[in-house]
């Protein structure tokens, strides 16, 4: 079964599937970084296929850019530059970053309404 965000990143973003199950699992390697882990298992229950989504993500490389984000703007600089590192490791192209999050924001919306607010926690 495919997961709906999956598809949804497909089709409005001409993604591949490997590119978008990897951001999705990007975004999801996130969400367990930065919630509780209660929290986590709510999205883990709800979400089908999420741990193989996660192993999708590209592994996490520590850069100078992301330690000095860190250090200049705490979790959220660093959160930031993990994820525009991760999505590039996927060439997913700069100028479809911002509509890619807006497409999972709408996406969880519809989809998963429940999940909304524990990915709100994360935003930045």
């Amino acid at each position: 079964m495919t997961n709906p965000l999956v598809t949804d990143c497909i089709n409005e973003l001409n993604l591949t599937q490997d590119q978008a199950q990897g951001a999705l699992g990007l975004l999801l390697t996130q969400l367990k970084k930065h919630l509780s882990e209660t929290d986590f298992r709510t999205v883990e229950s709800t979400l089908p296929n999420c741990q193989e989504m996660m192993a999708k993500a590209p592994k996490s490389r520590h850069s100078f850019l992301s330690g000095l984000a860190s250090s200049l703007g705490g979790d959220k600089g660093k959160l930031l530059m993990d994820l525009r590192q991760g999505l590039q490791d996927l060439n997913i192209p700069n100028d479809l970053h911002r509509p890619l999050a807006e497409t999972l924001k709408t996406s969880f919306e519809t989809h998963y309404p429940e999940l909304q607010p524990l990915v709100e926690k994360m935003q930045v």
